[in-house]
């Protein structure tokens, strides 16, 4: 890897020998022993003709005054006391001195340049400077862009975690409603077209307050004791019955004892005129609707929900 690096300076006449002497004092803080070195030597002459000269030496360089005024240029290459190649180019102009110079590090070139101002006298001019504060500028800006990336890097993994966040929390929620829905087995009997339309309306409000339903209606190729007994083995947490005028189904003492047992809430919607025999649960409340009219019954039923979900542990079991 080479760094190179160009500057410009005022054009200054030399005295015979100062430009080639304060060259090879340049050279040599570089490589000591070099006490000889070969030149391209370009030169431009008042006539308009060139004169290249590809192995100048140092005693041919003592009679450059003026860089400028013949447009001379030399280039030159030598190796350092690390053995690194170092090549300079020295060009005269109209109104200024140019010098580039590279080396494997910027060390280095820096320390070109100090023996340039130092040895040859050269002055930098203005549009060095300026070159200088536009890298200065240049470099500003890089950094200040880099800030601002970073800035964005750490906004946009803030706005992550936020993302995260958000996520964990909406599946916290999700997970809650998962567990804080209700389970109900709906024991009615649909062999009867009136009785399943009232299901059905049972069903839709259940289905609007969160709750699952579950009926035996579905058919399964088995005994339909053996459904109905695996269907209550369920996990539930309330059993709703729907006791019309056709009467009860003939699981319904099944239904009311495992209820029982297990300590599942029972909520009996039973149809005015219907006979409805708790048994074990003699006590217990009723909801009571007209005839063909189990709306009526749906302020009481919600009611019972709120109470099963809000009030798990008080439930008598």
């Amino acid at each position: 890897m080479s760094i190179s690096r160009t500057h410009s300076y005022s054009n200054k006449i030399f005295k015979a020998g100062e430009f080639s002497n304060g060259l090879k004092t340049i050279i040599q803080q570089f490589s000591p022993k070099s006490e000889s070195l070969e030149f391209m030597f370009h030169q431009k002459l008042a006539d308009g003709s060139q004169k290249i000269n590809g192995k100048s030496t140092y005693t041919e360089l003592e009679e450059i005054c003026d860089l400028s005024s013949s447009r001379t240029s030399i280039n030159g290459l030598f190796k350092d006391t690390n053995g690194d190649y170092c090549n300079f180019d020295i060009a005269g102009h109209s109104n200024h001195i140019s010098i580039n110079f590279s080396a494997p590090t910027g060390e280095k070139v820096s320390k070109f340049f100090n023996l340039v101002e130092n040895e040859l006298g050269l002055k930098e001019t203005e549009s060095t400077f300026k070159t200088n504060d536009k890298k200065k500028k240049l470099e500003q800006w890089k950094k200040l862009l880099e800030k601002e990336a970073k800035k964005e890097e750490d906004y946009n993994k803030s706005i992550e975690k936020r993302f995260q966040k958000l996520e964990k929390r909406l599946g916290e929620i999700e997970e809650a409603q998962r567990q804080n829905k209700l389970r109900c087995f709906l024991s009615f009997k649909f062999e009867n077209p009136q009785t399943k339309t009232k299901a059905l309306k049972v069903t839709q409000l259940l289905d609007l307050s969160d709750v699952e339903v579950i009926t035996g209606e579905p058919y399964e190729p088995r005994k339909v004791s053996e459904k109905v007994k695996a269907t209550l083995n369920q996990h539930l947490d309330f059993i709703c019955l729907i006791v019309t005028s056709d009467g009860e189904t003939m699981w319904t003492r099944d239904e009311i004892n495992l209820a029982h047992s297990k300590g599942v809430p029972l909520v009996p919607l039973v149809e005015e005129g219907a006979t409805f025999t708790p048994g074990m649960f003699g006590d217990h409340e009723e909801i009571r609707f007209p005839s063909a009219q189990i709306e009526e019954a749906f302020i009481k039923l919600l009611e019972a929900v709120n109470f099963i979900r809000s009030n798990p542990k008080q439930i008598e079991k």
